[in-house]
């Protein structure tokens, strides 16, 4: 093993005491050297601790009978650039149960109505304490080129409220009740996939923000960011739903957010980006990758 303090931070005019055997090897939190040096001068110890101080390395030091062992701890092989290597790459996914309104949640009633039966159970769904339902015969909700034409309201004569026609279809009619009984919202589970780098405090290689609130698909996923194919998991690829007449078209694909990082310790620092699948629309976030 080379001796790197002794020829390359040479300290005071004369010679140190003497590199011992080290070791190096590789651990959960990434690659690892430990440099020790003896003397029994303890003024020339003391300057080792003082130079690991100013250079953020790890130290420790032994005394036994007069005699002083530094071990000098590098939170990565010494035979490698620091800068270059690579750390310890983690993946990991979590399945995530996020509620939401049953107007915009993929379900077979939702995917069963109109553009304009839409427009009218949003309305419902917004100001429901200011309409009744009446089952009856009322306006038929049709939806001509460029228009929507909404269905009249009208006063009951006992009470304010507005009478919502429910002459829909039998799935808008479905959801309208089911909001009138205040079912708003749909769980759906929306996996999250979590790439963690550790590595140590000299590494170059930083996560820019390319692609950063972009869609990506599932197929891109794993060649534009190199994710192994012996995961113990395996990645939600599912058909995009096909697009209905008048309605947004929404793609499967995984939001990028932006990167972090986070110091674990002196020496070393985790590089996390995290990735969220779910159901967009490529009117707001273009056709995914």
């Amino acid at each position: 093993m080379p001796n790197i303090v002794r020829n390359t931070n040479q300290l005071t005019g004369s010679s140190l005491g003497y590199q011992q055997p080290g070791r190096a090897g590789r651990n959960e939190a990434g690659t690892f050297t430990d440099v020790p040096f003896e003397t029994t001068n303890y003024y020339e110890a003391l300057a080792y601790a003082q130079m690991a101080e100013v250079n953020g390395i790890l130290y420790d030091v032994d005394q036994t009978f007069g005699k002083y062992r530094v071990t000098l701890h590098y939170p990565y092989n010494i035979l490698n650039d620091p800068a270059t290597e690579p750390g310890v790459s983690l993946w990991e996914i979590t399945n995530n149960m996020v509620q939401k309104s049953v107007l915009d949640a993929n379900n077979q009633l939702a995917n069963a109505c109109t553009q304009a039966e839409f427009y009218i159970l949003g309305l419902f769904l917004e100001n429901k304490s200011d309409y009744i339902l009446q089952p009856t015969d009322g306006m038929t909700v049709t939806s001509q080129t460029g228009q929507i034409h909404y269905p009249e309201t009208v006063l009951d004569g006992n009470q304010s409220n507005k009478i919502l026609a429910l002459n829909i279809g039998s799935p808008a009619r479905t959801m309208a009740n089911l909001i009138a009984c205040g079912v708003t919202s749909y769980n759906v589970f929306q996996p999250q996939l979590k790439h963690t780098l550790s590595v140590n405090q000299q590494y170059r290689f930083i996560p820019g923000y390319v692609n950063v609130g972009r869609i990506i698909s599932t197929d891109t996923m794993y060649n534009l960011y190199d994710i192994p194919d012996n995961l113990m998991f395996q990645l939600p690829n599912p058909i995009n739903p096909a697009p209905a007449s008048g309605k947004p078209v929404l793609n499967y694909g995984w939001f990028v957010n932006a990167p972090q990082a986070n110091q674990i310790i002196r020496t070393k620092f985790q590089l996390v980006q995290a990735f969220d699948f779910g159901l967009w629309p490529i009117d707001i976030y273009g056709t995914p990758l």
